[in-house]
């Protein structure tokens, strides 16, 4: 008969209060995968799949980067094999392929956790709480489909091959992990964290055995050496990657902080353990609370152990290993140093688990076990990962089937670059590049992607061009763009107050009468421009045959207006996001003085300022004191090339400070009304940026607005 301590998924009937403990965890690891499950949450699934299909034709070594044209050259093939696994998926069973594919990892990555705290713990409430633990610590990371996901599997798979017995490894079970290391190495660059483990468990295996006596302990220095020549053979079969040794120098390199991928913060943030983290972003206030918890636990948990260890010269049955504990101080370290190594609080628990076999049994301290899992699900629901990876996620069925949210991505205009046949090097947003060269390309390329293949130079121009500023060679904008070869310029986003910790986050406006771009799209929240010379010359004539076979008025030397294409064209306009329900109003219906606001907000986005100017004063004529029309009308004063008559902001800046809330947008615009009546200039890239609405009023804006729809092939 198979008992617990044989099989590590041998379970007995619950009592309540373990039954609490489970039902908890379930809840914790049940809404993980539906935030797994929802439509394409990570920006750089696009980049994957495009680099995916240009391994798959032309292999690993690829002569040049087919999506940046900001590259210095071809990019590293740290993840070929995911990226090419990835794209042969999606060819064969399309979004909804990669999207199982992706519950199934991750289901498969917390099925080996809970087998790995249900043998270390020899409870199966222990491990279904342990499992939840880990599961909503790293639900950020989980929640995106990348390479890491091999990682974040690989290492668990390791340990279980390794490191779940205390007992040496035989050579089948060696070669097997020397096999999960080779694999690993052609599927995410983080693969050197597998020979770390393996040589830190080995170095903490011959450390330890000195402990019982000074004789040494033959048991574990065995141990420890079969793990050393794992780690030499596991070096050489990692070196079977189309990087060879250069991809340990890349891993140094990221790992020092001496690449670029620093700046992504929500990657590399770490958890400062004496500063609150920032609402919005990257580690949460529950993975920082937990942070604190388990560095008051686990060292003084794992001295005890030490301790113990020292005491007598034979272990008895069921002590900890003590390759959990440096395990355990290696994972504490790395979740804290980065958001991205979330997932290592794996070791840090497993070791907590390990030591709780024999106090689990007292009622007391199943009742602490039953409450930390009670605990999670609101702690997880509020204060965890699950407010920033739930932000898009759709409340109906109908909308899990849809592949991915199109309004995320700008999809209206990259339908009209991609119905218009456009061609150039095209800059947008850092987050949307992957998108826009997955569908436009290989005829656009885009100046930027979550790859970062790029100088740091380049990706310091892109930046500075993001922020509307120019660069220190070029101070002018518009010559930035011209430095860095920009053909094509897609501005998104609206006038709106930005997250805290984030960069602006509105760039429709950048190039607006800007001189040498002509504007071919404008709608809500996005506008394309193209440069006026010989290549762009060919784009307009494309642009100009779509507008005549649409029946929407476009004129080459004005470019585009929305006015026009509202009146000429109102069903195209809004299929394209150009039309909004806030329009339709009829003058005489006696609702028109309530929705001035709104109709204002509208022509303000579509760039239509005087009508915006004059909603908004008939406004004002009825309401004086209405804060959101005196944001506006302090937005359009200081709209940049404008020179408005001193006495309006004179009138506009009373008016504005009177109101006793001050918002983050008023905040913003009060010091620049002050700056104009002191006769001080404003430099253009802080009026370009201005926020006017609030985030409410943005979100009601763009749900007026025709919803985008996925883009096909």
């Amino acid at each position: 008969m198979v008992g617990p301590a044989q099989n590590p998924f041998f379970l007995k009937f619950p009592g309540p209060i373990e039954a609490a403990a489970h039902v908890a965890a379930v809840l914790c690891v049940g809404m993980v995968l539906a935030a797994v499950a929802q439509p394409i949450f990570t920006d750089d699934v696009w980049w994957h799949l495009a680099l995916g299909e240009a391994y798959l034709q032309s292999g690993p070594w690829l002569s040049e980067d087919p999506l940046l044209f900001t590259a210095t050259g071809p990019p590293p093939p740290t993840s070929w094999l995911f990226d090419s696994s990835l794209r042969a998926v999606w060819n064969v069973f399309g979004f909804a392929g990669i999207r199982l594919l992706h519950v199934g990892l991750v289901i498969a990555i917390l099925v080996l956790a809970w087998a790995s705290f249900r043998r270390a713990s020899r409870n199966a409430a222990v491990a279904s709480v342990c499992t939840a633990l880990m599961a909503v610590l790293s639900a950020y990371r989980l929640v995106q489909l990348r390479p890491h996901l091999g990682t974040i599997a690989a290492a668990l798979l390791l340990h279980w091959i390794l490191f779940s017995k205390p007992e040496v490894p035989s050579w089948r079970r060696a070669l097997v992990a020397i096999l999960v290391l080779t694999v690993w190495a052609n599927l995410h660059p983080a693969y050197p964290i597998g020979l770390a483990l393996v040589a830190t468990a080995s170095l903490g295996l011959f450390s330890s055995s000195f402990l019982i006596d000074s004789g040494g302990d033959p048991a574990s220095r065995a141990r420890a050496i079969r793990l050393g020549w794992i780690v030499v053979l596991g070096f050489v079969a990692t070196l079977f990657n189309p990087l060879g040794v250069d991809g340990y120098v890349r891993a140094f390199l990221t790992g020092t902080g001496s690449e670029n991928v620093a700046i992504v913060i929500d990657e590399w943030s770490r958890i400062e353990l004496f500063a609150w983290p920032t609402a919005s972003l990257p580690p949460s206030r529950f993975n920082w609370i937990s942070a604190w918890l388990l560095v008051a636990i686990v060292p003084p948990t794992a001295a005890r152990l030490l301790w113990a260890r020292t005491r007598t010269a034979v272990q008895p049955q069921g002590s900890v290993d003590p390759v959990l504990i440096v395990l355990a101080g290696v994972g504490l370290v790395m979740m804290i140093l980065a958001t991205r190594f979330a997932w290592t609080a794996f070791w840090p628990i497993l070791l907590l688990a390990s030591a709780v076999p024999g106090a689990i049994s007292r009622r007391g301290h199943s009742a602490v076990l039953a409450l930390i899992a009670i605990v999670s699900v609101p702690g997880f629901y509020l204060w965890g990962d699950w407010p920033m990876v739930t932000r898009g996620m759709p409340s109906s069925l109908t909308g899990f089937r849809t592949p991915y949210a199109a309004g995320k991505y700008h999809a209206h205009a990259v339908s009209f670059m991609q119905a218009t046949k456009l061609e150039g090097n095209l800059f947008g947003r850092y987050a949307e590049g992957g998108f826009q060269a997955f569908w436009l390309g290989p005829a656009v390329r885009t100046a930027m992607n979550g790859s970062l293949n790029m100088s740091n130079e380049a990706l310091a121009k892109a930046f500075a061009i993001r922020e509307r500023i120019g660069t220190p060679a070029n101070p002018r904008f518009e010559d930035a763009l011209d430095d860095l070869g920009v053909d094509l310029f897609l501005g998104t986003g609206l006038p709106m107050e930005t997250r805290a910790g984030r960069p602006p986050n509105y760039s429709t406006i950048h190039l607006e009468n800007a001189s040498g771009w002509v504007l071919v799209f404008r709608n809500l929240d996005s506008a394309i421009y193209v440069r006026d010379d010989e290549r762009g010359s060919r784009n307009l004539e494309r642009v100009a045959d779509y507008y005549l076979a649409e029946g929407v008025p476009f004129d080459r030397t004005y470019g585009f207006q929305p006015r026009e294409a509202l009146r000429a064209a109102p069903e195209w306009s809004r299929a394209h996001g150009i039309g909004s329900t806030l329009l339709d109003v009829r003058a005489n219906s006696g609702q028109a003085e309530r929705r001035l606001g709104p109709i204002a907000m509208v022509y303000l986005a579509l760039g239509m300022y005087e009508e915006a100017e004059a909603a908004n004063d008939s406004l004002l004529r009825i309401d004086p004191m209405n804060v959101p029309a005196l944001r506006r009308r302090a937005w359009l004063l200081l709209r940049p090339g404008e020179r408005p008559p001193r006495d309006e902001v004179v009138k506009a800046l009373r008016a504005l400070s009177r109101h006793s809330a001050i918002d983050y947008s008023t905040n913003m615009l009060l010091p620049m009304l002050k700056s104009v009546i002191d006769g001080q200039p404003i430099p253009a890239y802080r009026t370009q940026v201005a926020p006017a609405l609030t985030r409410q009023e943005a979100r009601w804006l763009l749900r007026s607005m025709s919803p985008a729809r996925p883009l096909r092939d």
